[in-house]
Parts: C-alpha cells; structure tokens; sequence
C-alpha cells in the first residue's frame, strides 16, 4: 500500500479581469471591477492498495467561511465546496 496526501495551494492576485460580453460572445477589457486576492486551497490523497488506485479530493473547504468574493470572471463565480473521487483497477493478463 502507498500513499500521498496533500494540499494544493493557488494564490490569485487582485486584477482587472476580462469581462465576457455575451451580446457579441468575446470577452472585454474593464477597468471598474476587481477581483482576486484570495487564496484557493484543495486537500487531496492518492491510494494505491495493490492493483487498486483510490483518488479522492475536497476542492475548496472553506468555501464561504472567509469570503465569497471567489470570481474567475466578473460575475462567474469559482465553484464552491466539492468533493470529487475516483477509482481505477488494474487487471491482470
């Protein structure tokens, strides 16, 4: 059995992001809103039990404890609290 915890770490500065213009479908240049300045975290371990992968992961776990001011563009927020898994087999020949 191996494994591997850790934790993902992505910091986001404060800038002037490109806004989507669903009018004409491109996004555009402002300079009224900002976003960033936040820190966005992922706690996620890697299993190996034999011939089993076991991958779990918890993106974002203070999601609203801080602030809810996490926008990848203005007015499209990040996503929030997930949990996301996943299994893979290796079989035998």
């Amino acid at each position: 059995m191996t494994s591997l915890f850790g934790v993902d770490l992505n910091y986001f500065s404060a800038y002037y992001a490109d806004v989507y213009n669903a009018e004409i479908g491109f996004f555009t240049r402002q300079n009224q809103e900002l976003i960033g300045n936040y820190l966005y975290a992922d706690i996620f371990a890697n299993i190996k039990i034999s011939q089993c992968n076991l991958f779990i992961c918890l993106e974002h776990p203070y999601a609203g404890l801080i602030s809810n001011n996490y926008f990848a563009t203005p007015h499209y927020p990040h996503s929030g609290l997930n949990f996301r898994w996943g299994l893979s087999w290796e079989l035998w020949n």
